[in-house]
């Protein structure tokens, strides 16, 4: 389908499902196909997953440390990832 740098461009659109479905489904299989692709998809979707949990609005309280920690692994995980592509 297309090369990696062409998926990680658009993977904040596919995972918020914001493409067309036939794209959506090349890119599961490029996911499905590519450790590497398939790992940073898995990070980014962790930390959105995270900062929707922390939206504004409603002011929580301190970041509890098992969050802070997630956040920060899966941060780390998208930029190791994206260090060792380049």
């Amino acid at each position: 389908m297309r090369d990696c740098s062409q998926i990680e461009a658009m993977l904040s659109e596919y995972l918020d499902r914001d493409l067309p479905p036939e794209t959506c489904a090349a890119i599961d299989r490029h996911l499905a196909s590519c450790p590497a692709c398939g790992q940073t998809a898995r990070a980014l979707r962790a930390t959105v997953e995270l900062c929707r949990d922390y939206r504004a609005g409603a002011r929580p309280g301190p970041l509890p440390a098992e969050k802070h920690a997630a956040m920060k692994q899966a941060l780390q995980s998208v930029l190791s990832d994206l260090r060792h592509r380049s």
